[in-house]
């Protein structure tokens, strides 16, 4: 008799007593072991070199920017976009640019222009066939990017129905405790395009929004908002600028956390319990001061 699957099913009394492992990061907080981020912006915003930035420090173990790596991981980078000597460079540059050292086989490029047959050149990661294909080649990855759905798959992104073929697979990778980055456009609205259901299974949502020359300086400048940030708040949850600088020897990217503003600062305060005399200690701010933020919370 072939046995039949059964779903595994626990009382209140078997879950409390289960020997499972606590959550850990492949990048904290935006990505824990099997998470899922979804990254997108519009084009020309940082999407693919942030993205790029991000998995060369990974690979490294070298944090980036708010962004904490506690170890060298396994990276494989598919792109579907850039071509190969653009790419390299970009490599080249931002691996200069951060000073960045890790083992070769930690950093593994798939490009799709770089195959050598027509059908691998325009491979559909959305169909059964290409992801069983790719699977095969995810053994001991901790990090898989997919830059971008766009170029990588051929769903139609406002049918819901048609992105469940990408969710399965990204749920079966989830499974074997591979953590994904897709990258993705913008739509008009300034959301990612495309169905809303694509948001259900990511553990985080990152917008990347460019800011405009008459603000800054020639480097591209850009802001990041988390859209959903599932299982970090706070301070960890705070938007932040962040630049890419073009340098001789290399390029990296800085940062700078968002300056909080005083009615900000008292309603958190104050969400924390305390009282105005220990506000007004804390933030210099004067009694009338806080007294007058604290009725516009």
């Amino acid at each position: 008799m072939i046995e039949q699957d059964k779903f595994s099913i626990y009382n209140f009394k078997e879950l409390m007593s289960l020997d499972l492992l606590p959550n850990d990061f492949v990048i904290r907080p935006i990505l824990p072991i099997g998470g899922i981020a979804l990254i997108y912006a519009s084009p020309g915003a940082g999407k693919s070199m942030l993205t790029l930035s991000l998995a060369l420090s990974a690979a490294s173990g070298k944090n980036l920017m708010v962004w904490r790596i506690k170890s060298p991981k396994r990276v494989l980078y598919i792109d579907g976009e850039m071509l190969p000597d653009d790419a390299r460079e970009r490599i080249r540059n931002i691996v200069r640019g951060h000073e960045l050292f890790f083992d070769i086989n930690n950093f593994r490029y798939l490009s799709l222009p770089m195959q050598k047959t027509s059908k691998l050149q325009s491979a559909d990661f959305s169909a059964v066939d290409v992801q069983d294909l790719i699977s095969n080649e995810l053994e001991g990855i901790d990090l898989l990017v997919l830059d971008n759905l766009s170029t990588l798959t051929k769903i139609q992104e406002n049918e819901s129905c048609e992105w469940l073929k990408m969710q399965d697979w990204l749920l079966k990778l989830r499974g074997r405790g591979i953590s994904v980055i897709v990258v993705h456009h913008s739509g008009k609205s300034g959301d990612q395009r495309g169905t809303s259901r694509r948001e259900d299974i990511m553990n985080t949502i990152i917008s990347l929004k460019k800011v405009s020359d008459e603000e800054v300086s020639n480097d591209l400048t850009i802001k990041v908002e988390y859209v959903k940030c599932r299982g970090f708040y706070g301070e960890d949850s705070k938007s932040f600028m962040a630049k890419f600088i073009n340098t001789d020897a290399g390029n990296r990217w800085e940062y700078i956390l968002e300056k909080r503003t005083n009615a900000e600062i008292v309603k958190d305060l104050l969400g924390l319990g305390m009282g105005v005399n220990d506000i007004m200690l804390e933030t210099g701010l004067s009694r009338a001061s806080v007294y007058r933020l604290k009725k516009l919370c």
